[in-house]
């Protein structure tokens, strides 16, 4: 089935266009995601290496999440609208991009710890059968509770989350085509649904491992995320309309690029942590999970087109390297950190891990993420060299 955007071109009836041209190079937006995943890293360290600034900035590094479901409403969004597309290719590239990798490192944490360790929490078998099961399916974010979605490779929540914004994708950018004020309204009424309905039935924090709580519903379940991917589709359409046209100066786009990442700095690490820390209730598990999507949104505004001088910097390609492989590097930096606790004890340091996680990253996206997304991609007409940014057949996230 085809679903067109906009105009198509034609000679003699029959259309001239039946995949997505090649998306215009963003590489900043590639060198992003590996900060985005530092982030994450870096949030981690309040358990692998506990220190008091690692504490006092993680509310503010638990928001490289929202950073990537920000960007990858963005970047699919700006691959894919105006254009035609086969929604079975479309899911078969989603699929290729996440599902090789996840399982692999699924695998390789079962290799680095012995299985009652590997799963997370102290589960019986059966708990932690089928926590593996939705796990492995990429279903866990549906279930918002503790054994769930702590237990096993527990950074996996939010793929499975991206799984679901990718099966309304093409619905949802149809609808954000043709009215994106309002489509984004409507994605706003239905998280805040899922927060009320949340708040009204469910305790805060989990009172244990299978009750399901308000923390975790707002943290990881897909209706209660769905707005921050939204987010990113409409800033991507409105970078489109207004700023990528734009005809400004180096110097001038070099001071947009500055404001902006100041500004998202001082955000995070001045504004985030005290919020977060005194607010309660429904707004303290909203400010937590995604309190800086706005300012990601405006931070894609102005670095997108990369013009200037940090656009460059970003664009340098030991930089975009490291996004590329940012994927991996998400999905496996939490095994690395277990595995060094659990076989070492405290003795490694924070350098050991990163720079594990940075050689076990490179390794699975050579190894397997590329070479298992272009087998898979086979199966669907033949491997086409990817795209520098993404889709159909390249980068797109995770986030995550």
């Amino acid at each position: 089935m085809r679903i067109p955007y906009g105009r198509q071109s034609t000679s003699r009836g029959q259309a001239l266009r039946a995949d997505p041209p090649p998306a215009a190079d963003l590489p900043a937006l590639t060198s992003l995601r590996f900060f985005a995943a530092g982030m994450i890293f870096v949030f981690h360290l309040r358990e692998y290496s506990p220190s008091d600034w690692a504490v006092a900035i993680g509310p503010a590094m638990y928001h490289g999440v929202s950073f990537f479901f920000v960007l990858s409403g963005f970047v699919l969004t700006h691959v894919y609208a105006g254009r035609d597309f086969s929604w079975r290719r479309f899911y078969l590239a989603r699929v290729a991009r996440i599902a090789p990798l996840h399982l692999a490192t699924l695998a390789l944490l079962l290799a680095a710890i012995p299985m009652p360790y590997a799963v997370g929490q102290k589960l019986g078998f059966a708990d932690a059968a089928l926590a593996f099961a939705l796990k492995a399916a990429m279903l866990d974010a549906w279930v918002p509770t503790r054994a769930v979605l702590q237990s096993w490779n527990n950074v996996s929540w939010s793929i499975s989350a991206e799984m679901a914004f990718y099966a309304a994708f093409p619905l949802l950018l149809a609808a954000m085509t043709r009215r994106p004020a309002a489509t984004l309204a409507a994605v706003a009424a239905l998280t805040f649904a899922v927060f009320a309905a949340g708040a009204a039935m469910l305790p805060v924090t989990d009172p244990g491992r299978d009750v399901p709580s308000l923390f975790h519903l707002g943290s990881c379940f897909p209706l209660a995320r769905g707005f921050e991917f939204a987010l990113g589709m409409a800033t991507s359409l409105a970078w489109r309309r207004w700023i990528q046209p734009a005809q400004l100066p180096f110097a001038l786009w070099t001071a947009i690029e500055a404001a902006a990442l100041t500004s998202a700095a001082l955000w995070l690490f001045l504004c985030v942590p005290p919020l977060v820390t005194g607010a309660s209730g429904a707004l303290f598990v909203w400010l937590r999970a995604c309190g800086s999507c706005f300012v990601f949104a405006a931070l894609l505004l102005a670095l997108a087109a990369g013009r200037g001088g940090l656009g460059g910097v970003l664009a340098l390609r030991p930089l975009v390297a490291l996004g590329e492989a940012s994927f991996a590097f998400y999905m496996v930096h939490m095994i690395v950190m277990r595995a060094l606790r659990f076989h070492f004890g405290s003795g490694p340091g924070i350098l050991a891990a990163l720079s594990l996680s940075l050689a076990g990253a490179f390794l699975l996206h050579y190894a397997v993420e590329i070479p298992m997304r272009r087998r898979i991609l086979a199966w669907n007409g033949g491997w086409r060299r990817p795209a520098r940014l993404d889709d159909p057949q390249s980068r797109g996230l995770p986030a995550r």
